[in-house]
């Protein structure tokens, strides 16, 4: 983070962190972020949605709501992102089933008391509709943050084609929206005009509050995608240009 931090030239405000369902979180590294004055997304992964629902998982849903409720600083709290994503429906089951799930998790937290804690919902952005993704809204009462996640994906759309679908949807609801997650692989020669394109649609979509890069490199079913923007130059400068402008780098409050 702190090299990424370097090549573009300012600190981050929001940090994106992962954990599965079992983690103990915040971790000591979560600790030293929020100690550093940044924002902690936590995306948190999930387990059998229906084992959350009946109450199997009160525990564990009960130790993490009284950790954050002990960190004290205020973080995003992204659970089970992405669940319209077709190889995902085995495990987050039904849009009736995650919305429960969400339910549930829900009323711990705010039996434990959490008001540090904003709620972030995040179907992926591809194929929103057909992929039945306001289904799995919880409702606007259960929600403080609209989130989607977007990528160019085979077809090499733009920022603008992937993310109109949601967006389009999310106008309907007066919540913030966060970018999630965006990224755009190096193997894609049109890489720095997507991110500059992604910019200028951010502008153009009040709505849209803030974005985080998916700067990583991962392999999926034998394939390494790399979105990372280190050691590059055009895709890098495009970014940078982004993250300094001063539409994009105001102050905190």
């Amino acid at each position: 983070m702190a090299a990424f931090e370097h090549d573009i030239g300012r600190p981050l405000d929001i940090v994106h962190v992962y954990h599965p369902w079992s983690d103990a979180f915040p971790t000591a590294q979560d600790i030293q972020f929020v100690q550093q004055g940044k924002t902690l997304l936590i995306s948190w992964a999930s387990t059998d949605v229906a084992g959350i629902v009946s109450g199997s998982q009160d525990r564990q849903i009960t130790a993490r709501a009284t950790a954050l409720k002990e960190l004290g600083a205020k973080v995003l709290l992204r659970w089970r992102w992405e669940m319209n994503r077709k190889n995902l429906a085995k495990a987050v089951g039904s849009p009736a089933q995650y919305v429960a799930a969400w339910k549930h998790i829900r009323a711990i937290f705010t039996a434990v008391g959490t008001p540090n804690v904003g709620w972030v919902w995040c179907p992926i952005a591809t194929d929103f509709n057909a992929t039945n993704g306001p289904a799995y809204y919880p409702g606007d009462d259960q929600v403080d943050w609209l989130c989607t996640d977007v990528y160019p994906g085979p077809a090499k759309e733009s920022f603008a084609n992937v993310a109109s679908e949601f967006m389009t949807w999310a106008a309907g609801h007066h919540k913030p929206v966060i970018i999630g997650e965006f990224g755009v692989e190096s193997s894609n020669p049109n890489q720095a005009q997507w991110i500059a394109d992604a910019q200028t649609y951010a502008i153009q979509n009040p709505q849209i509050k803030a974005m985080v890069y998916f700067d990583a490199s991962r392999v999926e079913n034998g394939v390494t995608r790399d979105f990372r923007l280190q050691g590059t130059t055009g895709p890098l400068q495009a970014f940078q240009q982004m993250a300094l402008s001063p539409y994009f780098n105001q102050p905190k409050t």
